[in-house]
């Protein structure tokens, strides 16, 4: 039985429709003609076909099984409500429902844990806005051992900042 390369299982990994993106992912290297005219070879070859096909309807099982987010929201909303959505209906022996028990308290609280990081609710922003000027940074920068004072060192960053301006071409085409 025949098998995939290592190259040809990365193509197959990769490909979702972009051919050329697929190929540079699995490493072929060339031209957009080249690689277009290598990818339509590999996309009729069965056994890449095949693979693709496995790999498209191992995708779609996945998108049945696993839950999406509102999913689980509305999971974990249900039972922080206190209302059960997989309990069944219990009769008593006259055909009577019997009144649904209380979800534990605590597992309550987890469920409203879980959906209030799913709303990201959590989470601290901060705004910060603040303005830096050049005396922040130098005093900042200040090495009072160093035997220099404070407008020695302003000088100095004057003096380079303006020797930068100068020797910093006027016009882009002095840049190439």
């Amino acid at each position: 039985m025949l098998k995939l390369s290592q190259k040809h299982r990365v193509f197959v990994e990769a490909y979702d429709g972009d051919l050329l993106q697929a190929m540079r992912v699995a490493g072929y290297n060339g031209t957009d003609v080249y690689l277009k005219q290598k990818g339509e070879e590999l996309l009729s070859l069965p056994l890449i076909k095949k693979a693709i096909e496995d790999r498209r309807k191992y995708v779609a099982n996945l998108k049945e099984v696993i839950a999406t987010r509102e999913e689980r929201q509305a999971l974990w909303s249900q039972i922080m409500k206190n209302d059960d959505p997989y309990r069944k209906e219990e009769l008593d022996p006259n055909g009577v429902p019997i009144p649904e028990g209380n979800i534990p308290l605590p597992i309550r609280l987890k469920a409203s844990e879980l959906l209030g990081k799913s709303e990201a609710d959590f989470i601290e922003k901060l705004d910060v806005n603040h303005n830096v000027t050049l005396s922040d940074i130098i005093l900042k920068s200040y090495d009072k051992d160093s035997g220099k004072s404070l407008e020695d060192i302003e000088a100095e960053y004057y003096e380079l900042e303006e020797k930068r301006n100068l020797e910093a071409p006027d016009k882009i085409d002095d840049l190439i």
